[in-house]
C-alpha cells in the first residue's frame, strides 16, 4: 500500500497545488487474505482506498482537516503504481535469496520440503493452481459454471370466494386446495381453513 499512498500524495500535490506531499493525508483499509475461494494458498490483499486526501484548510496545520476528492487515476498512474510495487517486492525477495525471475532465485529447497514434504507439495500445488493428487494431479481444477434460470412465475394464492349459504356464520368459503406460495400465505391458508370447518369436522 506504500506505493498507492505515494501516488495519492503526488497526485494531490499536482491537482490541489499544495506545497508538499507531506501535507496530503490518504486513507485506506486493507485485509490480507491467505486463500482463494477454493481455500487454496493464494496470499493477496483486499483494499478499500479513499478517492482523495485530507488536507489542512488554508495550509494551516492548526486548522481542521478537510477531505479533497481527486480526479480518477489514469492508466499511466495505475501502471506506475504496479511497476513500483513489483520493483519493491523484487527487492524484498532478493534480500531473502528469492526472485520473481526463476533464473535469479535460489534453488535451495526450503526446510519445509524436508520436514513436511506432503505439506510442501500441497503448498506448491496451491500456489500454482493445480491439483496435488487424483486423476487431475498437476492439472488445473475443473470449474463448473451454471447459469441460474429466471424464477418461475408463482401462481397467486387462492382467494376466498363469495358467501355460501351452507356455511352458517361465515362470509366466505375456504380455498379447496393449496397452491404454491410463501410461508405467510400457507399460514393464512391453514388459519382460514380451520375457521371454516364445521363443528362436526372440527371435533374430529
Amino acid at each position: 500500500m506504500g506505493e498507492v499512498d505515494r501516488s495519492l500524495r503526488w497526485r494531490a500535490k499536482r491537482e490541489l497545488d499544495i506545497a508538499s506531499v507531506s501535507q496530503a493525508h490518504p486513507g485506506a483499509v486493507v485485509a490480507v487474505q491467505r486463500t482463494d475461494s477454493a481455500l487454496r494458498l493464494n496470499v493477496h490483499m483486499h483494499a478499500l482506498v479513499l478517492d482523495g486526501v485530507y488536507v489542512h484548510a488554508s495550509d494551516d496545520p492548526r486548522s481542521p482537516l478537510e477531505f479533497r476528492e481527486l480526479d480518477t487515476p489514469t492508466h499511466a498512474d495505475m501502471a506506475e503504481v504496479a511497476a513500483r510495487t513489483a520493483a519493491r517486492v523484487e527487492r524484498i525477495l532478493r534480500a531473502h535469496g528469492r526472485s520473481l525471475d526463476p533464473e535469479l532465485g535460489d534453488d535451495t529447497p526450503l526446510e519445509l520440503v524436508f520436514d513436511e514434504p506432503g505439506l510442501a507439495a500441497c503448498y506448491a500445488a496451491a500456489a500454482q493452481g493445480v491439483a496435488v493428487s487424483g486423476d487431475r494431479a498437476g492439472k488445473p481444477p475443473l470449474r463448473l459454471v451454471a447459469s441460474l434460470a429466471p424464477p418461475r412465475a408463482r401462481a397467486p394464492p387462492t382467494r376466498p370466494t363469495s358467501p355460501s349459504p351452507r356455511c352458517a356464520g361465515s362470509t366466505s368459503t375456504p380455498p379447496r386446495s393449496w397452491t404454491a406460495g410463501t410461508a405467510e400465505e400457507w399460514s393464512v391458508f391453514v388459519s382460514t381453513s380451520r375457521a371454516h370447518q364445521s363443528p362436526r369436522t372440527a371435533s374430529r
